[in-house]
Parts: structure tokens; C-alpha cells; sequence
């Protein structure tokens, strides 16, 4: 069994090797369409649980388009999904994946404005998934080993390569538990001792819960709240410009819940054609790390990632980030001690190169962008 290092490592030789322009992929995979059906969420997930692990979203699809769907979805003779296309109309942008289905692997090739942007396969054993691997430069790349018991799931073991923030390799086992009628009932992600988590750790990602969509988001608000005054809205000895309070790739990627916090410079002044790298310093930014947290608000994070993606509430994160951001300028302005650092919200993309202006329109009125010109 190939490690899962050489695994990683012999995809990304794969990658910088490929030849295959994308106009191969058109005419080999796009004469395979039988039918389109068209989503509000991408929906080539090749990895197993990857909606309870990652919380990506499960989106809708329709035999229609409709305003809301930006995802093109082609499927072949035998019902399999071979082509997904993300629409220009998306704010996320667009790309074109190519998915090849062999007896015992499925590869997907994902092109963005024509160029090759990521490789992925699953490879199974007996009709099982027994590994998977995904790789794309600059951003977070997994490879994972799948075990079965009695053709059930039970641990899937991970690595996580953040190469994006030069961080060390993390090694993830997942273990899955199922009730009495077979639906999963839990899932534990345990991390050992590393640079990351030096003291390792054991948190439920995924479990079964009865508190409703509301109690978890008004928990979740109390719990980043108080985290927030005790860490920072009373340090008057904290340096910078803004204390930032961040969403950053909602729901994409292991743990983007709870907000990250962080104290950044202004590196020059806002214009209207500044981008967003330009503007702050992110040279700090990183993955949120669990045990920096409170332990309660970290177990309602993931209860509420996997809840917002059950219900498919996607405009949530960013209207409790904004309901988050007001109660912490109201305890800021009462307070005639503490911090003077200006408060801002953001909802963040996969990378910074974006304008500014954009980045804080997702969050703030254009009256208060207007501010924000001004400062």
C-alpha cells in the first residue's frame, strides 16, 4: 500500500506533467452527454462523507435552469455525471470540470479559463472506495486511505497538505459510528501531536443533535462573542489597525466555523480599484485552529456547519458574521477601556485577489463602504 505521502506526491508529478489540452477533454467526454441538468451547488464530490466532513454544500438540481443555478451539470448513458461547468454569472467564477468513470477508478480534470487547475481521482477495490487523491497548487491537497467493515465505512485515514499557508502536513484518522438503523450517528476526526495541534486532538465533526437551526446560531453568537471580549475587546495592548472578524472560504475545506480573528494593518488606503491584497495585511491569515478556541464553541461550530448545510441555509454564515460584527462595535463603543483597534467584518474568497470594494459590499451597505473610502 502506497503511502499517502507518494500517493499526493505522485499525483502532483501527474500534474506538472499533463499534456492534455482542454479541447481533448471537449471531444472525448462532452460526446459521452446524453442530457444537462443544472444545480445551485457544484456536485462532483468524489470523496465519501465529504458533505458531514467538509460541510460543502448539497445545492438543489433541476431539469431547468433557473436564476439561482450556476452549475451545468452532463450526464451520460448510465445516469453518471461527466461534465460540471460553473457559469461566468457566479460570483465564485467559472471553470469546466471532465469526469472519466473506469471499472475501478473515477478521475476528475478541472480546467479554469482553459488552463488546467486540478487533478482528482477515487480509486476502488471490490466496488469499495479504497483511496482518494486530489491535487491543486496553492490550496489545501488530501490524499486518504478508506476502511470497511461488513461493507460499512468505519475509518477513513487523512492527509492534509496546507501548502497555501506553508504549514506542516496534517494526518487526520476519521471514525465513523451508525445507530441502530444504520444512518451515521457520529463522526470523530483525531489529530496527533504536530506543529498544528501540539497537544493532538479528538473533536466531533458530525453527531446527530435536537437543537434547532435558531439555538445554534444564537449559542454560536454568545459563545464568539464572549471569546471575542475576553481575548481582545479588553487588551488595550494589542497592535494594529482593524481586528478583523473572518469568514474565509465558507463551505470549502475541514473547519471554516468558528470565525477567524485576527488583528491586521492597513497597508495603504482604500481606492475603488484597490484589491483586497493590497489593502490588509493577510500575511498572518491561516485555517482556523480548533484548540485556540473555547471548547464549547468549537462543538457548536461544527453542529452548525453541518446544520446550515443540511437545511441548505447558505446566506446564514455571512448574516451571523454581520449580526456578530454589530454586537461587537455596540460593546466596543460603551467601553471606555479596551481596545481602540476599528472593528471589520469580512467574508473572505478563496484567494485576495478581488476588490476590496467587492470583498466589503458582501457584508456592508454602500453608505458604509463609502466609510471605509474615507479612512
Amino acid at each position: 500500500m502506497p503511502t499517502l505521502e507518494k500517493l499526493l506526491s505522485d499525483l502532483k508529478t501527474q500534474f506538472e506533467s499533463h499534456q492534455n489540452p482542454i479541447e481533448y477533454y471537449k471531444e472525448s467526454i462532452q460526446a459521452q452527454i446524453r442530457y444537462y441538468r443544472w444545480a445551485t451547488e457544484p456536485q462532483v464530490h468524489l470523496a465519501l462523507l465529504q458533505i458531514e466532513r467538509a460541510r460543502l454544500a448539497k445545492g438543489k438540481i433541476y431539469e431547468e435552469a433557473q436564476d439561482e443555478t450556476h452549475i451545468r451539470l452532463g450526464y451520460d448513458a448510465e445516469d453518471q455525471i461527466i461534465f460540471e461547468e460553473r457559469t461566468v454569472h457566479s460570483s465564485s467564477g467559472s471553470y469546466q470540470k471532465f469526469i472519466q468513470h473506469n471499472t475501478d477508478s473515477s478521475s476528475v480534470f478541472h480546467f479554469k479559463q482553459g488552463k488546467l487547475e486540478g487533478l482528482a481521482y477515487l480509486k476502488r477495490k471490490a466496488g469499495l472506495a479504497d483511496h482518494f487523491v486530489s491535487y491543486s497548487p496553492g490550496v489545501v491537497n488530501t490524499a486518504e486511505y478508506y476502511f470497511f467493515e461488513n461493507d460499512r465505512l468505519q475509518r477513513i485515514q487523512t492527509l492534509n497538505n496546507y501548502d497555501a499557508f506553508k504549514q506542516a502536513p496534517q494526518h487526520p484518522l476519521y471514525h465513523i459510528e451508525y445507530d441502530a438503523l444504520g444512518a451515521i450517528e457520529l463522526i470523530s476526526r483525531t489529530d496527533q501531536p504536530s506543529d498544528f495541534f501540539p497537544n493532538g486532538q479528538q473533536v466531533n465533526i458530525y453527531k446527530k443533535n435536537k437543537y434547532s437551526l435558531k439555538a445554534l446560531s444564537d449559542i454560536f453568537l454568545n459563545e464568539s462573542f464572549g471569546f471575542i471580549e475576553d481575548q481582545f475587546l479588553s487588551n488595550q495592548a494589542v497592535v494594529g489597525d482593524y481586528l478583523a472578524i473572518v469568514l474565509h472560504n465558507a463551505f470549502n475545506g475541514e473547519q471554516w466555523l468558528p470565525f477567524q480573528i485576527h488583528v491586521v494593518k492597513q497597508k495603504t488606503p482604500l481606492n475603488k480599484n484597490i484589491e483586497l491584497t493590497d489593502y490588509l495585511d493577510f500575511s498572518k491569515l491561516v485555517p482556523p485552529d480548533s484548540s485556540s478556541y473555547p471548547l464549547k464553541l468549537v462543538e457548536v461550530s461544527n453542529l452548525l456547519m453541518q446544520e446550515i448545510a443540511l437545511k441548505e441555509k447558505y446566506e446564514l454564515p455571512s448574516k451571523l458574521l454581520e449580526k456578530l460584527g454589530k454586537m461587537v462595535i455596540k460593546a466596543r463603543s460603551t467601553s471606555e477601556t479596551g481596545t481602540h483597534l476599528k472593528i471589520i467584518v469580512l467574508d473572505l474568497p478563496d484567494d485576495f485577489h478581488e476588490p476590496a470594494l467587492g470583498v466589503l459590499r458582501r457584508i456592508y451597505s454602500a453608505k458604509a463602504c463609502k466609510t471605509f473610502l474615507q479612512k
